[in-house]
């Protein structure tokens, strides 16, 4: 056999392995947005409950927080 045969032969039986991702990054990229929400959430919570002393009902309500909008991006 010649050299060119044994190179091609070679690189016909090797399999080229891929790359596995670690569960730990699969979870990371689930878990980052989630804390993101959450943190959000609680934020939005404790702002309008604790410092706002209003009801936890209202929090969630888009007509707040378009008044609270409004409030800021008002001009003076």
């Amino acid at each position: 056999m010649s050299k060119a045969n044994e190179a091609t032969k070679n690189t016909k039986t090797t399999k080229v392995a891929k790359p596995k991702t670690p569960t730990w990054r699969i979870v990371l990229r689930w878990l980052v947005p989630v804390f993101l929400l959450i943190g959000l959430m609680s934020g939005m919570i404790v702002g309008y409950v604790v410092f706002g002393k209003r009801s936890i009902n209202e929090v969630f309500h888009w007509e707040t927080w378009k008044h609270v909008l409004d409030l800021v991006f008002a001009p003076s």
